[in-house]
């Protein structure tokens, strides 16, 4: 097993995660009047949370922990992508 490629695909789903988030949230903080106009549902679900007095802040903190945990993800895509895509590029071996 390749851990040395397990872990470089592991590391860029995490920092497109990353990233994502990074913009995502600060497309959201930079909108946020506009954002919170149209958007009644998730300003509903801020007031049950934490710091709910300052969804800004809240919006701040939690647009990295989804990009990390959705980064986890898209790195564990992208290993059984490497796999599949490497079984289907090995030559089939022949009987003797």
């Amino acid at each position: 097993m390749n851990w040395k490629l397990i872990l470089q695909l592991s590391l860029f789903g995490l920092a497109i995660g990353i990233v994502n988030s990074v913009w995502v949230a600060g497309s959201h903080l930079l909108f946020f009047n506009q954002y919170i106009a149209n958007h009644a549902r998730e300003v509903e679900m801020m007031k049950t949370m934490p710091l709910s007095d300052r969804p800004r802040v809240l919006m701040a903190l939690t647009g990295p922990v989804i990009g990390i945990i959705s980064g986890l993800v898209l790195g564990l895509f992208a290993l059984i992508a490497s796999k599949v895509m490497a079984s289907r590029t090995r030559p089939a071996a022949t009987a003797p």
